[in-house]
Parts: structure tokens; sequence; C-alpha cells
């Protein structure tokens, strides 16, 4: 079924969906878009549906559709349950299809995208209208004469209708001044409040700034005592070692001092022993001569 201006037509079904609480899915919006009358009865994805409705045979599996030729359609995109885009394709090949047409589907209802000639003949055709309006008002306002050519009306009518005009053309003047005046006072004024509360989000975030710094600063130092702590008792008992060692080692002068001084004692009352020895022996020797 051919539609005379698909644009213009939309299509929704109440029954269906309300048959359906679970609402449109990938599953099923092809089923829901086949009953819109974009839908073609020779598409591919009929002759599946009615393959696979009839067929009962357990081991026959539906054929692909990407293997078939010919006109199919395609969910290119989905937002379920709202928004779908199904595309209207012609199937050359597995790898090669040409797109037709593309419908979209907003919160159930069905309408069909204009391709990019139908909006630019749209645009054109708008303003041929406008431009066509405009030579015929101007047509009114003119004489043509073969002497003179197009010259403009001068009578009274026409001047009272022009004074009209020109009126007229003033009150649309001052109500647009008036109307920009608004606008631009209003767009100022929400200028002026964007940059305040910008300039108050910033303030705001130089003070969390701020307060985080410190806070890491005061956490450092707190992480810091103790490891200073740490390094004065280990100074102090690095001190206390070494002070130790010291008096040890200048306990071990003293007391090999001592021994030094003793052993020298010994071996001088031992020498003068020996010399009282020798002095008596001679002696001795002397007598006995």
């Amino acid at each position: 079924m051919e539609i005379e201006e698909p644009y213009t037509v939309s299509f929704r079904d109440p029954e269906w969906l309300l048959s359906h609480p679970e609402g449109l899915t990938l599953e099923n919006v092809l089923d829901y878009f086949a009953e819109s009358p974009f839908w073609d009865s020779q598409s591919n994805n009929e002759v599946l549906k009615m393959q696979t409705k009839f067929n009962f045979l357990p081991d026959h599996k539906p054929l692909d559709i990407t293997k078939m030729t010919g006109i199919e359609f395609y969910v290119v995109q989905a937002d379920p349950p709202f928004f779908f885009i199904v595309q209207k394709r012609k199937r050359i090949s597995e790898y090669e299809a040409r797109p037709l047409a593309s419908y979209y589907i907003i919160r159930g209802i069905v309408y069909q995208a204009p391709d990019l000639y139908t909006i630019i003949g749209s645009r054109i055709y708008t303003s041929l209208y406008h431009l066509h309006n405009v030579f015929n008002n101007i047509r009114e306002h003119v004489n043509f004469h073969p002497a003179t050519g197009y010259t403009w009306k001068s009578d009274k009518d026409d001047s009272h209708a022009i004074l009209g005009n020109s009126r007229n053309l003033t009150e649309f003047h001052q109500a647009a001044d008036v109307a920009y005046y608004s606008v631009t006072r209003k767009l100022y004024e929400e200028r002026e409040r964007a940059i305040k509360n910008v300039e108050e989000d910033n303030e705001r975030e130089r003070e969390r700034i701020h307060e985080a710094l410190l806070l890491k600063q005061q956490a450092e130092k707190a992480t810091e005592r103790p490891q200073e702590k740490d390094q004065t008792t280990k100074k102090k008992d690095k001190r206390k070692r070494t002070k130790k060692t010291d008096e040890s080692k200048t306990e071990i002068k003293k007391k090999k001092k001592k021994h030094e001084k003793k052993t020298h004692k010994l071996s001088d009352s031992n020498t003068s022993a020996k010399n009282i020895l020798l002095q008596k022996s001679g002696d001795d020797s002397v007598m006995d001569f």
C-alpha cells in the first residue's frame, strides 16, 4: 500500500501497545511497524515471518535475511522503549544494501523521515511562495505604460494606502524596538547573573582548594613530627652509644697504662735485684781472693 503524502502521515496503534505491557523492544518493534501503512507486504521480513509462522518442522531453520535479495526493514538505532529508527533498504548482496527510506518511532508514533531532496524542495517552495506574494503586493502599487514604463501610483487612494502602510510599519518598528530592548535587557541580566554565579563558584572552588591544601600541609606536618622525634631519639641514642664507647675506650686506656706501670715497676725491681746479686757475688769473690 503506497501513501500519496507519506511525510504528513503518522501511525499509532493503542490496542497493540496495551496488549504488550513490556512496551516496544528490539524483538517486537518490527512486528509493531508491520501494522503501519509504511510496511511492504512483499519484503523479505514478511517472507521470513510467513515461513516461520506456517513451518512446523523442528529441524528446519529459517533463512537468514542477509542471504536474500530484495526489500527489507532493519532497525538501525534503538533506545527502548521510546525511540527507534527503522530503515527500508534494498538488499543487493550479502554484504551490500542500498537505503531507500527511514522511519522513526517516538513513544509508539511512527513517522517517515524526509530525505534531503524533499527538505531542500520544501524550503525552495516556501521561499518562492513568499517571493510571489511580495511581487503581487508590489504590482498593486505600480502602473505600466508603454511610453513611460513602470511608475509608482500617486492617486489619493494609493497615497492613503501607502500612509496606512507606513503607519503600520512605524508601529511595527516601535514594537520591534520594544521587544528587542526587553529581550536584550533580559539577556544582559541573564549574562550578569551567569557571570556572578561563575565567580561565586570559582570563589568557592578556590576556598575548597585552599582548605584542602591546608589540611594536606597539616597532615604532612603531623607525619613529619613523629619522624623528627624518631630522628632526635636516634641521635640521642647514637650520642649515648658513642659516649659509652668513648668512656669504655678511656677506661681501657687507663687500665692499659696501669698495667704498663706495674710491669715497668716489676722490671725495675728485677733489674735492681739482679744488680744487688751481682754486687754480692762480686764482693764474695773478692773476699775469697
